[in-house]
């Protein structure tokens, strides 16, 4: 996302939400361009390694190497990561796996009721 504002000392918040790039109003034709141009070469880069979630008003962009598991219920996705961190996503796991384009497994959570005799 490249952000375009008159508000130039939002410019680290907005870099705080992942965006690409912010262009100071008033805009000239070369620094557009040159914001244009750096989400081309992002763009055609290869973003499939990565996962974009969305969680508490800003946006994680997740290696999907470092992805451990994926699950959910209704309308939340926790995402587990190597590390042992949890991001939670406000969106059904079913998103997060479709944008993926590795194939996981999908296993289903094995609950006991009673130590086995």
């Amino acid at each position: 996302m490249i952000v375009v504002s008159a508000h130039a000392d939002r410019a680290v918040e907005a870099f705080a939400r992942v965006v690409l790039d912010f262009v100071p109003k008033p805009v000239t034709e070369s620094r557009l361009r040159q914001a244009l141009e750096r989400f081309q070469a992002r763009a055609s880069s290869s973003l499939s390694d990565r996962l974009v979630v969305r969680s508490q008003g800003r946006a994680d962009i997740i290696d999907i190497a470092d992805i451990f598991r994926i699950s959910g219920a209704d309308d939340y996705s926790e995402i587990l990561l190597a590390s042992g961190r949890t991001v939670a996503e406000r969106a059904a796991a079913s998103r997060a796996r479709a944008q993926l384009a590795y194939d996981f497994a999908r296993a289903p959570l094995l609950r006991r009721e009673s130590a086995p005799r």
